[in-house]
């Protein structure tokens, strides 16, 4: 049983690695509340840049891409270049056109 347990524990430490949850969750989090984990103002064009380059990056599947960018959009009052940086990001004209109709 302890066996079983300690693979079922490395399977899910490997998927949050491999899915990069830790800074996507940090992410998620300050879009959502506005506040880092240490309870600082979160600079917002800090974010919006790590956001560009997290979206970017090989990483994140699209539905991961899909929800960052539906937080972004929500919570943030983005001028028409930070929206437009965000939104080439996106491979799927249907996604493109969801996203932008969020604003």
């Amino acid at each position: 049983m302890f066996v079983l347990h300690m693979k079922l524990v490395g399977a899910c430490i490997e998927k949050f690695q491999e899915k990069d949850l830790e800074t996507i969750g940090e992410l998620e989090q300050c879009l959502a509340t506005g506040v880092k984990e240490n309870g600082a103002t979160v600079n917002s064009s800090k974010v919006l840049s790590k956001i560009i380059n997290e979206i970017a990056s090989e990483k994140l599947k699209e539905e991961d891409k899909l929800r960052i960018l539906m937080l972004v959009i929500i919570c943030q009052s983005l001028r028409e270049k930070e929206r437009n940086a965000l939104l080439g990001t996106l491979e799927n004209e249907k996604d493109h056109n969801a996203i932008y109709n969020l604003a």
